[in-house]
């Protein structure tokens, strides 16, 4: 889609969203949740309000999966204190562990990678805390829902498949970050995670992970401080951040700032050459071969988006071999490698690149100095 799109913008989004709320299908179980959670949680709210983001990541199937909250007990919950009422796992899709207790997987990323940051100013006991809150939040699966009945309802999808499971849920009052919470049921739940994406922790942790991906690997404090506070200013207004962001200069900045990850590579490559037929399965195949799986990053970080993580010798050489292959099948008579060198990098391109492709024997080679030179493997 990334590569077809007349919103180009908009797919960069959906990339930076899923990085961040990651989903992975390295995780066995996973291999085919991560792209219905980019189309169920991710796609819709790219431009909407950041907490309705929050609350579709949390309860979608693929999150309370993938970071174990739907095997997740309250320590006092009606299912710990009478473990009768545990489903057998022949009425169910996914088994239940042997031991009852309260996992914190998905309480600790909410608040450490996709809320307030490792330095947001929480402790273990919020972390904690967290977890109780959030217990109940599952996957409906039989006896307790009727998989035909969501269909006949068209709700077999992922924001169907939410449950809230009061048997499981920790009962009573729970505190998060100093703030009493006392709501019934999943109500909790959502009052908890809204007060985080309203957090200032949340608006500067944000900021900085926007301007990283989009200015530079080490953004500059305004565009952090100008980002978040329009964050916290808008109640999380994603189109406007982003509107802010696409027009702060220091985002043109030359020479171009950010090295481009794999998958922004290929991508560029496949939307800059005329008559490069790339399928999804080589372009998965390639992406591999350059140390990014497709929809399946090595953890709930997600990939780096660093220069140092990805300029390494090998990852250079594979991409350069790469630029060859791609070259040799774009290249024609007719195509002029120094004119498409123009148009795709503008006034980013040097002298000395220019000069290289000019000088090229072959059209094959001047492509391939093109998309291995040095300008286009940064945005």
């Amino acid at each position: 889609m990334a590569v077809a799109t007349e919103r180009p913008f908009f797919e960069r989004l959906v990339h930076f969203w899923s990085n961040h709320f990651v989903v992975s299908g390295a995780k066995p179980g996973a291999i085919a949740m991560p792209p219905s959670f980019e189309r169920d949680a991710i796609r819709p709210h790219v431009t909407g309000r950041f907490v309705d983001m929050l609350l579709a990541s949390t309860k979608h199937p693929a999150m309370l999966f993938y970071l174990d909250n739907l095997f997740s007990i309250g320590p006092t919950s009606a299912l710990a204190q009478n473990p009768a009422l545990r489903r057998r796992p022949a009425q169910q899709d996914f088994a239940i562990p042997r031991s009852i207790g309260l996992n914190e997987n998905l309480a600790r990323e909410i608040l450490e990678l996709q809320t307030l940051g490792a330095r947001g100013g929480y402790d273990q006991a919020d972390v904690t805390s967290l977890a109780r809150i959030i217990t109940g939040w599952t996957i409906a699966r039989p006896p307790r829902v009727s998989y035909a009945r969501l269909t006949l309802q068209g709700r077999l999808n992922g924001p169907g498949l939410f449950d809230f499971d009061p048997d499981a849920h920790e009962p009573g009052v729970h505190r998060l970050l100093g703030v009493a919470y006392a709501q019934p049921g999943v109500a909790q739940g959502e009052a908890a995670l809204r007060a985080l994406a309203a957090h200032p922790s949340t608006a500067r942790f944000i900021a900085s992970k926007l301007a990283r991906h989009f200015v530079a690997d080490d953004p500059p404090p305004e565009v952090v401080e100008r980002l978040a506070t329009i964050f916290l200013d808008t109640d999380g207004d994603l189109a406007r951040v982003c509107a802010a962001l696409v027009d702060l200069p220091q985002g043109q900045l030359q020479p171009l700032q950010k090295f481009k990850t794999p998958q922004e590579f290929l991508v560029s490559a496949a939307r800059g050459l005329p008559g490069l037929d790339i399928d999804a399965t080589r372009l998965q195949r390639t992406l591999a071969n350059l140390g990014q799986v497709v929809y399946n990053p090595p953890g709930p970080n997600g990939w780096p988006d660093v220069e140092a993580e990805w300029l390494g010798a090998d990852a250079v050489w594979k991409r350069f071999l790469w630029a060859g292959e791609a070259a040799s099948a774009a290249a024609s008579g007719t195509l002029a490698p120094a004119a498409l060198a123009r148009e795709l990098l503008g006034d980013t391109v040097s002298a000395a690149t220019l000069q290289a492709i000019e000088r090229a024997e072959s059209p094959t080679q001047g492509l391939t100095l093109l998309l291995a030179s040095a300008e286009f493997q940064r945005r």
